[in-house]
């Protein structure tokens, strides 16, 4: 199964024990999810990750190193989306377009979410919009 990850879900699986953000982690290492991700996406992992708030987790370069580990993963897909077709259907927080952006890009079949504005969507095109805790058929 082919998804895309928003920031929270990877910051939560990979900074909290137990939950679903930490089983969709999971999946992905184990091979069982394929992650698709896009530079813009990469770049606000890499940010948000980068917080002095998340200090107690390791040293920054320990931190760049699991998401970077994880792009080297083979069920890791890089899409890039097209500059030509943007979307603009979140108004609330226009940068997370960009997740909708990658997941069209790479034929994703669903974007996980745990934001409020996104999760409302529901569906965008043929893309389902869920939460962590959703059943993930993989």
């Amino acid at each position: 199964m082919r998804v895309v990850l928003d920031t929270n879900v990877v910051i939560s699986g990979l900074l909290t024990q137990g939950g679903p953000p930490v089983r969709i982690m999971d999946l992905w290492v184990e091979g069982r999810l394929t992650v698709a991700v896009c530079p813009d996406i990469l770049e606000e992992y890499l940010r948000v990750l980068a917080r002095p708030r998340f200090g107690r987790v390791g040293s920054i370069e320990e931190r760049y190193a699991l998401i970077l580990g994880l792009t080297e993963l083979p069920n890791t897909l890089f899409a890039q989306p097209d500059p030509e077709t943007p979307i603009d259907v979140i108004k609330e927080d226009p940068t997370d377009n960009r997740f909708l952006e990658c997941a069209v890009a790479a034929k994703a079949v669903c974007l996980i979410s745990g934001d409020k504005h996104l999760l409302a969507l529901g569906k965008y095109r043929s893309i389902a919009v869920v939460s962590p805790g959703s059943d993930l058929k993989s």
